[in-house]
C-alpha cells in the first residue's frame, strides 16, 4: 500500500470473487486517502467481472444476481445453518429474534465496526494493527459469512501475536488469540449443542484487544511526545541560565 499503491489496488480488486470480504477496504483506503489504490481496485474488479462475463456469457451474471434473493431467503429462515455463520445476525436468529430486529442490530454492529476501522486507519500508522482491525471487523459487516471464511483470521491472529512477542502481552490477549484460532473447529458444535452462536463474541474480543493495543500505542506516543517536550523545555531553560550567568 505504501511502496506500490497501484499493485496493492490490483490485489484488492481480485477480492471481487468474495465481495462480502472486501466491503471494509474502501473505508480504510478513504480514511488514509489512498486514492490510487482505491481506483486500481475498482478498475481491477470491473475488468475481471467484464472478462468473466465475456467468457461465460451474460446468463451466468444474471443467474448470480438472481440468486441473491434465494440466498437472503435461506439466510433468514436458517436453511443456511446459523450454527456455521459467525455473524451477529445468525446469533440473534438462533435466539429466535425476529428477522427485522436481527437486521437492525446487525446493522448497528456493522456501523460500529466500520467506524472502528476508520478510526484505527486514521490514527494508527502501524500496518499490522491496521490490518488486524480491518480483517476482524469485516466479519461484522455482512450477515452472510460462513465458518470456512474464518481462515481470514490467520492474519490478525499472527499480527497480534507478533505484537505481543515484540511489545509484551496484555492481560487476556493470549487467551483470546487461542480461542479465535480454535473458533473454526469449535463454533458449529457449540452452537448446535447450546443454541448460542459464539462467533460474534470471539470476534468482538479479538477486535477489542486490537483496539486496546491501538489505544495503548497512542497513549505511549503522547507520553513520549510530552516527555520530549519537557526535556526540550528543560534544555532551553538550562541553556538560558548558563547564558545569563556568563559575563
Amino acid at each position: 500500500l505504501e511502496r506500490q499503491p497501484t499493485l496493492a489496488g490490483v490485489f484488492l480488486g481480485l477480492l471481487v470473487i468474495k465481495p462480502h470480504l472486501a466491503l471494509l477496504f474502501p473505508v480504510a483506503l478513504i480514511a488514509v486517502r489512498a486514492w490510487r489504490t482505491l481506483i486500481a481496485a475498482a478498475l481491477t474488479g470491473a475488468a475481471f467481472t467484464a472478462a468473466s462475463t465475456a467468457v461465460l456469457g451474460m446468463g451466468t451474471l444474471k443467474a448470480c444476481l438472481g440468486s441473491l434473493g434465494y440466498a437472503r431467503y435461506f439466510l433468514e429462515r436458517g436453511i443456511l445453518p446459523w450454527s456455521k455463520m459467525p455473524t451477529v445476525f445468525a446469533f440473534l436468529r438462533l435466539l429466535h429474534v425476529p428477522v427485522a430486529a436481527a437486521y437492525m442490530v446487525h446493522a448497528a454492529a456493522a456501523a460500529g465496526a466500520a467506524f472502528a476501522v476508520w478510526r484505527v486507519w486514521r490514527t494508527c500508522p502501524e500496518q499490522q494493527l491496521r490490518g488486524a482491525a480491518l480483517m476482524t471487523a469485516t466479519f461484522f459487516i455482512s450477515p452472510y459469512v460462513f465458518d470456512y471464511d474464518l481462515a481470514w483470521l490467520a492474519f490478525p491472529i499472527a499480527w497480534l501475536a507478533m505484537a505481543g512477542v515484540r511489545d509484551g502481552w496484555l492481560r487476556g490477549e493470549r487467551e483470546v488469540l487461542v480461542t479465535a484460532w480454535l473458533l473454526p473447529l469449535t463454533m458449529a458444535p457449540l452452537a448446535n449443542n447450546l443454541s448460542v452462536q459464539p462467533g460474534p463474541w470471539v470476534l468482538g474480543a479479538l477486535l477489542w484487544i486490537t483496539l486496546r493495543r491501538v489505544h495503548g500505542r497512542g497513549r505511549r506516543a503522547a507520553r513520549n511526545s510530552l516527555a520530549g517536550s519537557v526535556l526540550s523545555t528543560s534544555a532551553l531553560v538550562s541553556q538560558a541560565r548558563r547564558s545569563w550567568r556568563m559575563p
